[in-house]
């Protein structure tokens, strides 16, 4: 965020949004992008996953599929979302992870066809 102050070196006038042009107490302040919208990205999502598969055959035309499948098998924890404000002083949590890519999971699963 900038203040009204640090935009009126620049501009040589007061913010748009201020209730006088001339006062000098002019308190907005005005958010600015200090990097381009879709030009910085975090670390590329690599995830594995693997599900193994087995027909049983039963009575008459009945089927069993049993699976095993196991998500995340590398357990990559990969942030998926950050936090893009940037804040000046100790409270600045810019790039800090919002989101982690949830750990390794393992799954067992049948399907009964009749």
């Amino acid at each position: 965020m900038a203040t009204a102050a640090e935009i009126l070196q620049s501009l040589c006038r007061h913010l748009e949004s201020s209730p006088s042009q001339t006062a000098a107490t002019c308190n907005q302040t005005y958010t600015l992008d200090l990097i381009p919208p879709f030009s910085l990205y975090g670390d590329r999502i690599q995830q594995v996953d693997l599900r193994l598969t087995r027909n049983f055959q039963l009575a008459r035309s009945r089927k069993l599929q049993g699976n095993f499948d196991i998500y995340n098998i590398l357990n990559a924890s990969t942030a998926q979302n950050e936090q893009a404000t940037f804040r000046t002083g100790p409270a600045n949590q810019w790039r800090n992870p919002i989101q982690i890519m949830g750990g390794r999971l393992i799954k067992f699963s049948a399907q009964l066809t009749f």
